[in-house]
């Protein structure tokens, strides 16, 4: 199949993130992304964890490297 020799990671993680993921859960992610903080009882490699997770979920509204960087901080 030409497609699935040609699509990319980025844009096959979009279309199944929009065919297999409500839009109240994707806004939820969005959500929590938007305003992550690391907790009290959460150590920095879970926190990290978390983060890359929530950022995945969101695809591109998490913004390129160098964004989320600066959002993790």
């Amino acid at each position: 199949d030409a497609f699935a020799d040609t699509c990319t990671w980025v844009a096959f993680r979009e279309i199944f993130y929009n065919r297999y993921f409500q839009a109240s859960e994707q806004q939820r992610y969005e959500r929590e992304y938007g305003s992550i903080c690391q907790l009290d009882q959460e150590n920095s490699g879970e926190y990290i964890k978390r983060f890359t997770r929530l950022a995945s979920f969101v695809g591109a509204a998490a913004g390129d490297a160098q964004r989320q960087a600066r959002h993790f901080k």
